[in-house]
């Protein structure tokens, strides 16, 4: 997908923020799709801009080598890729799709649980180890993710991700959600009050 060419990132793009000012059904003429874009230029370039590079995390994803879920991770600073990453073991280690079967599934641990017992690193994890500090200061990290069925995958960070997301200097955070860019807040973990 990261092979689209601008006309049709902007189309993707005017889809993304008309249907987020519930018009989408107004746009029927070149016309039309030429006033909107002038009426909303700025936050229709923010769009394309985070699609092309959700895009070029979902292709990242499919070098992933989990047998539950894919994601792809891309840090972006002054609009310039710095990192990329997936999810898989680490350097030297037997991957699970290699080894055929997930031993946290085969220890009935749910979905988005116990992930110390998981052997791969997280895809913005291996973005943020092959990136330096400087360059991640006051980047976006872009984040894109597929469960095996197909379906997208929730691309929030874990609290393990965020942590590495915050200390890394990276200040904002961009999930594909429904198609769309959506700018993911990491500013607080949920707490439990014991």
């Amino acid at each position: 997908r990261s092979n689209m060419n601008r006309q049709q990132l902007k189309d993707e793009a005017i889809d993304v923020v008309s249907t987020r000012y519930k018009i989408h059904d107004s746009i029927k003429t070149d016309v039309d799709k030429r006033k909107f874009v002038a009426d909303h230029r700025e936050e229709v370039k923010t769009v394309m801009r985070d699609l092309y590079y959700l895009h070029i995390a979902q292709d990242v994803l499919s070098r992933s080598t989990c047998l539950r879920r894919n994601y792809g991770a891309v840090i972006v600073k002054d609009d310039r890729i710095v990192s990329c990453g997936y999810n898989g073991a680490p350097a030297g280690e037997t991957n699970c799709s290699d080894l055929g079967y997930c031993a946290r599934q085969a220890m009935g641990v749910p979905a988005g649980q116990r992930y110390e017992l998981c052997v791969a690193c997280h895809a913005e994890e291996n973005s943020i180890i092959n990136a330096s500090k400087e360059e991640m200061k006051g980047a976006t990290i872009y984040i894109a993710g597929v469960n095996i069925d197909g379906t997208p995958a929730n691309p929030q960070p874990c609290l393990m991700c965020r942590k590495m997301i915050k200390n890394s200097g990276i200040v904002r955070v961009v999930g594909l959600v429904d198609g769309g860019p959506v700018n993911l807040d990491i500013t607080e973990p949920p707490r439990v009050r014991v």
